[in-house]
């Protein structure tokens, strides 16, 4: 898909970009870090641009019944969650992990 391939193309210009700027301690010590924090980026910006939208008509009309799923958790829950009891539980530890 062309996804996939913008996704290679983008990760190997970063990769060159990043090669020929910093010198490969840099590289090795944090530069690999650089990436994927840019990466997140369009993924935080959407979710911000998305909170901020307001409902389209259509569902407004919708009752409360026909709103909302009936066993289905919401999508920051079933994300967060994990996130948070791993933060909880282990702390820094899982901070070193990230880096």
């Amino acid at each position: 898909s062309q996804g996939a391939l913008c996704g290679i193309l983008c990760g190997t210009l970063a990769y060159g970009l990043l090669n020929t700027v910093l010198s490969p301690p840099a590289m090795m010590a944090w530069g690999w870090r650089l990436p994927f924090l840019l990466g997140g980026l369009p993924g935080l910006g959407s979710c911000i641009a998305a909170h901020g939208l307001a409902e389209t008509q259509a569902f407004l009309d919708l009752s409360e019944d026909q709103r909302k799923p009936d066993s289905e958790p919401s999508v920051c829950a079933s994300v967060w969650r994990p996130v948070v009891t791993v933060a909880a539980q282990y702390g820094c530890q899982a901070l070193l992990l990230v880096g």
